[in-house]
């Protein structure tokens, strides 16, 4: 086995042993972020592999977008070289992650230790070489570790080996203090979107607010929000509310789509803009600004919430349309 200090001068990207594949989630190899839910674990999985049998370390990296410092977190095998690890993103907003792979010489060390005491072998070459690679990296140590370590290497003997190569505190500063100058990491970070609960998943209730009011009434904001605990008692806890806009005259339909309207007719909600106002105005006949925010608060109440069609439609009556 050969340690990182005895390789020879070669290029870098051509003395990085671990190869990274796979990745998951992954959209479109990064272009788009995938998305997740906040206080919901996120799985990271990715194919990491070397030549050889050496053993490796894998750890995944997080952050939220914009911030310099990576959160890093160890990665386990699954099998068949997939590796993998979880977080748990606690607000909000874009995150990114990365994953990153490295030769571990000393969980390799460990593993050949083992195999030849099982064999019977004379141990004291391999308990040698054991203390020169946690010599390395007491060298690479603040002087309060590098003393921990140097105790270790001492208690590599015949007889003590086995409770000091595990010892948990050993493994931690074997890692802290590794050489990652040969480490490997994804290309390039993916992007993460971290939203809300309701935005993976919510049950919509399409209302049209003019068919709320009493029987034979143009019906309204506030007829719909005295009515929203019948909605939110079949389990529905998003309001869409098609366009609440004034409806133009030009070319209104009537009922049951008729290409001609009589002068009862209200008129498709889509066919937006009159001179009572455009996508920025309430229509007179289902309210005011003010009847919108009891409706909010009533929703709100209920524990749902309230959902505006987006609509691009104009009449040719909308105010941008004759202003311009």
């Amino acid at each position: 086995m050969t340690s990182p200090d005895q390789q020879p001068d070669v290029p870098q990207q051509f003395r990085q042993r671990v190869a990274i594949d796979r990745i998951f989630p992954d959209v479109d190899g990064g272009r788009f972020a995938a998305k997740r839910v906040v206080n919901q674990p996120v799985t990271i999985a990715a194919d990491i592999v070397c030549d050889g049998h050496d053993e490796l370390e894998c750890r995944l990296h997080v952050r939220r977008a914009g911030h310099e410092v990576w959160t890093s977190l160890p990665m386990t095998c699954e099998g068949n070289d997939r590796w993998q690890a979880s977080f748990t993103p606690g607000l909000i907003g874009p995150w990114e992650y990365t994953v990153s792979g490295r030769v571990d010489y000393f969980a390799s060390w460990r593993r050949d230790l083992a195999l030849r005491a099982q064999a019977g072998d004379d141990l004291a070459g391999e308990l040698a070489e054991g203390r020169l690679l946690i010599d390395a990296v007491a060298t690479r140590a603040p002087a309060a570790d590098a003393a921990e370590l140097a105790a270790f290497a001492a208690a590599l003997s015949p007889k003590d080996w086995q409770q000091t190569v595990h010892d948990d505190r050993l493994l931690t500063l074997m890692s802290r203090h590794a050489d990652r100058s040969l480490e490997t990491w994804l290309t390039t970070p993916r992007p993460l979107w971290v939203d809300r609960e309701r935005a993976a998943f919510a049950s919509w209730y399409e209302a049209f607010p003019r068919s709320w009011g009493p029987e034979g009434q143009h019906g309204t904001l506030a007829d719909l929000a005295d009515q929203l605990g019948y909605i939110a008692d079949m389990g529905f806890d998003v309001l869409y509310l098609t366009p609440i806009h004034p409806i133009g005259q030009a070319y209104r339909k009537g009922k049951n789509n008729a290409l001609t309207a009589t002068p009862e007719d209200v008129g498709s909600p889509w066919g937006i803009g009159s001179e009572s106002g455009g996508h920025t105005a309430i229509h007179p006949d289902l309210g005011t600004f003010a009847d919108f925010e009891y409706l909010r608060q009533q929703a709100a109440r209920h524990g749902m919430e309230l959902a505006l069609d987006l609509a691009l439609q104009c009449s040719p009556d909308h105010p941008w349309v004759t202003e311009h």
